[in-house]
């Protein structure tokens, strides 16, 4: 009986096996489904790193670069996301969860006294800060986020409505038409905190430090400030250093306080206080256009004293008192691919907190490393 029984049983093993995977084949498939349905109308790039900031501190131990890697411009509109409100909730809540998870990073844990430690923050970065209280709104200005586009915006919310063109422009910083916050209260900074609308604009942190380079040190009126911090000479005098040189000289040990003096390589965290500070808007350069209209048309009553779009955007100039231009073959021909991955970690808060794709940088910069060799092989034969 009991060998009948066995016999039976196993003629009914395989197709309850078989049974049994084709329920979980089909699980994995309505599972992947649903959750790239999720994420479909999503940035691809808003991905929550910061509980999980060991991959970003590993990040190229096992990375290899493929044949032909596959180039992704960074400055790219992502147009194909419907819905622009649902994309700050998220960057917003990343922000937010960041920020528990590293509580240390909002300085209270240093300095101990929160009322003394927004008094120090601001007395030190307020001069950063738009400020419009008509429209209840304020502005951490981000160096190389698009600061001088938006500030063309914002003119005629400072300026009574008068045409920019009219007049001599003024950067932010020192324009005495536009309100700072490095002279507030705790109390008023409380205040504002419950009733404003806060927004800070974000770059991808290295693509950011590469701008820089181009815009400062190609500038002959400021590169020998900037040879100066980096050690490269206090002179006007001799060549302007390299990126790659540049970029080896931040991310050696010796330059951790390259947040401290100057703004353009400033962490977010020293220079707009996030953790601190409650932002309910989070901008990128990458989507600085979509993210602009929105801000101005749908989160704030901005649109009321300004037109945007502008009918003449300022225009960077491009210098040439750099070996090279950006857009040049050669132009990122010395860098080499350890110094951008200790860039990484070097700013891996600001990857993790604003959902920045440590991988996009990488593929981008090999791929100009690429073009950067075909044209010299092009160049020799």
């Amino acid at each position: 009986m009991e060998l009948i029984c066995w016999r039976k049983c196993r003629s009914y093993a395989l197709p309850l096996v078989l049974f049994a995977l084709l329920l979980a084949l089909l699980s994995t498939i309505s599972y992947r489904s649903r959750y790239y349905s999720s994420i479909s109308n999503l940035n691809t790039k808003e991905r929550l790193l910061s509980s999980n900031l060991e991959s970003i501190d590993t990040v190229g131990s096992s990375y290899k670069v493929p044949d032909k890697p596959e180039f992704q411009a960074l400055d790219a509109i992502e147009a194909f996301i419907p819905d622009v409100s649902e994309i700050q909730k998220q960057r917003v809540a990343t922000l937010k969860s960041f920020c528990k998870l590293h509580p240390e990073l909002s300085g209270i844990e240093r300095v101990g006294v929160k009322k003394k430690l927004i008094k120090s923050h601001f007395k030190k970065n307020g001069n950063k800060y738009s400020l419009l209280p008509s429209y209840k709104f304020f502005e951490c200005r981000v160096a190389k986020t698009g600061t001088t586009m938006r500030s063309f915006v914002w003119w005629a919310a400072f300026h009574d409505g008068k045409n920019i063109h009219d007049f001599p422009y003024y950067h932010p910083v020192v324009d005495p038409d536009v309100q700072k916050m490095d002279k507030i209260s705790v109390e008023e900074f409380e205040n504002i905190m419950r009733t404003h609308t806060g927004a800070m604009f974000v770059r991808e942190p290295v693509m950011k430090i590469i701008s820089a380079y181009f815009n400062k040190f190609c500038d002959p009126k400021k590169k020998w400030i900037m040879k100066k911090h980096f050690g490269f000479g206090e002179g006007t005098e001799g060549g302007t250093p390299s990126l790659g040189d540049v970029l080896g000289k931040l991310a050696s040990d010796e330059t951790l306080e390259v947040y401290e003096f100057d703004d353009h390589f400033t962490s977010y965290f020293n220079y707009c206080s996030p953790c601190l500070v409650n932002y309910s808007f989070i901008g990128r350069f990458e989507t600085l256009k979509r993210d602009l209209q929105h801000l101005l048309f749908n989160v704030t009553s901005l649109h009321n004293a300004l037109s945007y779009p502008i009918d003449q955007a300022p225009v960077s100039p491009k210098f040439t008192d750099c070996p090279y231009t950006m857009d040049h073959p050669l132009a990122f021909q010395d860098v080499n691919m350890d110094h951008v991955l200790k860039l990484i970690r070097k700013y891996k808060y600001e990857y993790a907190a604003f959902s920045y794709d440590p991988s996009d940088i990488i593929k981008y910069i090999r791929k100009r490393i690429d073009i950067s060799k075909d044209f010299r092989e092009s160049q020799q034969s």
